[in-house]
């Protein structure tokens, strides 16, 4: 539980930072990533590819907060199976109105041979909050 722990915080701390590096290597090198309006990334480096062009999109935008709250977490030998809301909020620009937005994921987790946890599949949708 402390590692599915750590990668949540990592999850957290990436997403803040928007950070696509890091938030990458959350991912094993075989993920898919199905999100609500955009295709399906499968594989790390369409992951990768994925986070970039959306920071290249908005430059300027700033994460304020991120807040997953897991609502049910099943472990097994070498998988996790996590299901989760989230809210954040964000600025589109210095200076920008405050937006939010919630949402919920199913994510599936896969044990790792050193004992770390990395994100196997997810699939999400966000809607705005107000």
């Amino acid at each position: 539980m402390a590692e599915i722990e750590k990668l949540h915080r990592q999850d957290i701390t990436a997403t803040l930072l928007r950070d696509t590096a890091a938030l990458t290597e959350l991912w094993t090198d075989d993920a898919v990533r199905l999100q609500q309006g955009e295709p399906d990334d499968i594989g790390k480096e369409a992951i990768r590819a994925t986070n970039e062009r959306q920071k290249a999109a908005t430059p300027e935008l700033r994460v304020l907060s991120y807040i997953p709250e897991t609502k049910e977490l099943t472990i097994t030998d070498r998988w996790a199976f996590e299901w989760r809301y989230f809210t954040a909020s964000y600025v589109e620009s210095p200076g920008g109105q405050v937006k939010r937005i919630r949402g919920n994921v199913l994510i599936v987790l896969k044990k790792l041979p050193d004992g770390s946890w990395k994100g196997a599949r997810a699939m999400g949708v966000m809607n705005p909050s107000e």
